[in-house]
């Protein structure tokens, strides 16, 4: 299977919007950094990080990028 573009998170996150979530944290940023290299074709995914960590803003940008790939908009 060839492999697709790796999805630019940081830019996802600013194309958002949001006035409060402007980058990501460092801890965040590695999740998302293995996400890319190891789990872009991964059907179900399960992401263990502290309480407060912020695993709800990385499943943002990684739903986003699945919707784009389940479009045909990929790579963005």
């Amino acid at each position: 299977m060839a492999h697709a573009a790796v999805p630019d998170f940081e830019q996802r996150l600013v194309d958002f919007g949001s006035a409060r979530f402007t980058q990501l944290r460092p801890g965040q940023r590695q999740v998302l950094a293995a996400y890319a290299e190891q789990h872009l074709d991964t059907a179900d995914l399960a992401i263990e990080m502290p309480t407060g960590e912020g695993k709800t803003l990385l499943a943002l940008p990684i739903a986003d990028n699945a919707l784009d790939r389940a479009d045909g908009r990929w790579p963005t």
